[in-house]
């Protein structure tokens, strides 16, 4: 995993301000979080063996954030970060519905240079996701890296931003959600459909294109057709890291030698799981929770 590092600090709303307004919240916590960290954590806890480049400052909570990885038994490669410069931090407000507003400074995240990924043992991976809470700079390198050693090399677009053809040209499996997908390509034509997206990413040299699409499922766009897989009925009680759940619950399944479709349906059970608790971090299923959830559906 090539990604962010937060702390994630979140307060549970009766429902979500709108601007100007303050609204009154209950139950506060204070988490780890970021895209890249809850994606290897993920990874991990679906049993895959799992490396992670982050950054974190040189603080408490970057202490926090290291902390966790050896507990989890993540082999963690942390950035060289100028003194001074914070951990990230994410600031999470969560309704009763279980949906989210986030904002985030990302600190340390954005102090990540190129030639900092240039050091890792790519050709021991057979996976690499990326996420983008980094500079597009250090994407790129990692993918471009990744690809010569041979590994397969999956990108989560978000935040969704347009993605240079040199990004793009070194993805394998896309994997954005039903907003950010009409966000990512060079036209960014809203009137496309996603099977159209998907045959502009093919052009690429990409060989799947996985449309999240939260309680419905996932669509899975490949060269020689479109199959939708749909969702797990859950009990939603908090919506945040469900998408990091499945991209790092899809790159272990992919990592175990499952074909796509499999490891999007077990992707699919993790991420229902994760909506059935609080938190991000703390919501991430273990790999025999997730495996009798589906024995149990058949």
């Amino acid at each position: 995993m090539v990604g962010s590092s937060n702390v994630d600090s979140t307060i549970y709303c009766g429902r979500l301000p709108g601007p100007g307004e303050t609204v009154l919240g209950g139950k506060f916590s204070s988490t780890i979080g970021g895209k890249g960290a809850n994606q290897a954590t993920a990874a991990r806890r679906m049993g895959a063996s799992t490396s992670f480049f982050s950054a974190v400052g040189d603080d408490s909570h970057g202490e926090m954030i290291k902390a966790h990885f050896a507990k989890e038994g993540v082999n963690a490669h942390w950035a060289v970060i100028p003194s001074g410069i914070p951990t990230g931090v994410a600031l999470i407000l969560v309704d009763p519905r279980g949906q989210n507003s986030i904002a985030v400074a990302p600190g340390a995240n954005q102090a990540i240079t190129s030639q900092e990924t240039k050091g890792l043992p790519y050709a021991s991976f057979s996976h690499v996701l990326i996420s983008l809470e980094i500079p597009m700079a250090v994407a790129v390198t990692a993918a471009i890296q990744a690809k010569e050693a041979g590994c397969c090399v999956l990108l989560n677009p978000a935040p969704a931003v347009l993605l240079p053809d040199e990004l793009l040209s070194n993805i394998d499996i896309l994997l954005p959600n039903e907003h950010e997908v009409k966000m990512l390509l060079p036209s960014r034509q809203t009137s496309l459909s996603h099977r159209q997206i998907a045959g502009r990413f093919f052009d690429f040299g990409g060989k799947a294109l996985i449309v999240t699409l939260g309680e419905r499922g996932a669509e899975i766009h490949e060269p020689a057709g479109m199959q939708i897989l749909p969702g797990i009925a859950a009990e939603v009680v908090d919506t945040v890291g469900a998408g990091d759940c499945f991209c790092g619950a899809l790159a272990a399944g992919l990592a175990f030698g499952d074909e796509l479709a499999a490891a999007v349906r077990l992707a699919n059970k993790a991420a229902s799981l994760s909506v059935q608790r609080p938190g991000a971090i703390s919501s991430l299923p273990l790999r025999v929770d997730v495996l009798q959830g589906l024995s149990a559906a058949v």
